[in-house]
């Protein structure tokens, strides 16, 4: 992403003007976009209360870069839309990606807490500070709205299917994905998401 661009998302998402940086997004998403612009648009839809295009956007995010920096901003989503189960699955995937990066490890321990968990969320926390003192460095800072996330070459699609309470729009969904992955050359994994539940 070209910096001048990223310098006008980031000037229009802190003046809250959404309604401009949707209308930036929106072209550069017409000229193939990379991660952090689909990264962008899942948060400007997200305060724009357009929960079903914030999921589009942040699964197409997943699937043009699987690094650490876009699942843990993907939990970040996860966490604004109140979606635990999403939240779970990204921080886990950010970990994987991106296993020595403190904080996404802290973010998991802290959402374990919030789950109620406090045996896994203690188990995380002990980890941490064994894995802290050996390396005896800081954590790695995660990517803010300044600094684009690293893309690295996907071995695997990731897709995202939020599953609401519309039975047959589901089973729809469903059959043309899985029709749509005979012809794919490429690995996928498929993550249905229960969207209906509080």
């Amino acid at each position: 992403m070209q910096k001048t661009q990223h310098t006008t998302y980031n000037t229009l998402w802190q003046a809250g003007d959404y309604a401009a940086l949707d209308a930036h997004l929106r072209l550069a998403r017409a000229s193939d976009p990379d991660a952090d612009t689909l990264v962008w648009s899942a948060l400007c839809a997200r305060a724009q209360n357009d929960l079903h295009a914030a999921f589009r956007y942040a699964a197409q995010a997943i699937t043009a870069s699987r690094t650490g920096e876009i699942y843990g901003l993907l939990g970040r989503l996860g966490e604004a839309l109140k979606r635990p189960s999403l939240q779970l699955l990204a921080w886990q995937s950010a970990i994987n990606q991106d296993p020595d990066n403190l904080t996404y490890r802290k973010a998991l321990a802290e959402h374990y807490r919030a789950l109620g968990n406090d045996d896994m969320a203690d188990a995380l926390i002990a980890a941490l500070v064994d894995t802290d003192n050996a390396v005896q460095r800081s954590a790695p800072v995660p990517p803010t709205p300044d600094q684009p996330p690293r893309t690295l070459p996907a071995q695997t699609t990731v897709i995202l299917v939020p599953v609401y309470d519309d039975l047959e729009a589901t089973q729809a969904c469903v059959t043309s994905l899985v029709a749509s992955l005979a012809a794919n050359s490429s690995a996928a994994h498929v993550l249905l998401i229960d969207d209906a539940s509080p």
